[in-house]
C-alpha cells in the first residue's frame, strides 16, 4: 500500500513541473486555469482537493490538510515566471525535492555552502540550494517546513538578480 502511495505521489510530481521563464499562458496550458490568485501570482492545484476545516476534522485529518500540491508562480517584469512556490501537507522527500528542482530549470543544483537545517523538518538536510549554469548562480531554492495544521512543507525557487553579470 505504501509503495502504491509513493508511486501516485511521484506521478503527481511529474505533472507538477513548472519552468522558470514560462508565461502565464504556458502555465495555464500545462496546469489548467488557476484555482485562485495570491497577492503575488496565480495558484494551481496538482492532484489537489480542498477540504474545509470541518470536513478535515470529520475525516480525522489535521485541520488544514489537503491532498496533492499547490503551486504558485510569480512573474518578473518581463512577464515570465521568476518564482515558483510548491506547497504540500507533510514533508517533501529528498527525491521529490531533487525532481522539483530539476524540473524548474535546466541548471545544476547543489546545496548552498551556508545551508542551515530547518528545525521543523524531520529530515535533517540542506534547506538552501543554488542553481548554476556555466558557474554562474542563476537561481536560489529554499525549503521551509512549518508545523501549521499538521505540518506543511514549502519549496520555493527564485531568480537571482546579478549586478554586472
Amino acid at each position: 500500500m505504501q509503495a502504491l502511495l509513493l508511486i501516485l505521489l511521484l506521478l503527481s510530481l511529474s505533472t507538477a513541473r513548472a519552468k522558470m521563464g514560462w508565461t502565464l499562458e504556458q502555465c495555464r496550458k500545462h496546469f489548467g486555469h488557476e484555482l485562485w490568485m495570491e497577492d503575488d501570482g496565480p495558484t494551481f492545484g496538482i492532484k489537489y482537493h480542498y477540504y474545509t476545516r470541518e470536513e478535515n476534522i470529520a475525516r480525522d485529518a489535521p485541520a488544514f490538510y489537503f491532498p496533492g500540491l499547490l503551486l504558485t508562480v510569480t512573474f518578473d517584469s518581463d512577464g515570465t515566471v521568476g518564482k515558483i512556490w510548491w506547497r504540500k501537507c507533510g514533508e517533501f522527500s529528498d527525491r521529490e525535492i531533487k525532481q522539483l528542482l530539476k524540473s524548474s530549470s535546466a541548471v545544476s543544483w547543489s546545496p548552498a555552502p551556508d545551508s542551515p537545517n530547518n528545525d521543523w523538518c524531520e529530515q535533517q538536510r540542506p534547506t538552501h540550494w543554488l542553481g548554476k549554469q556555466n558557474g554562474v548562480i542563476l537561481f536560489d531554492a529554499q525549503e521551509e517546513c512549518t508545523p501549521m495544521g499538521g505540518g506543511h512543507d514549502n519549496l520555493t525557487v527564485t531568480t537571482r538578480k546579478h549586478e554586472g553579470s
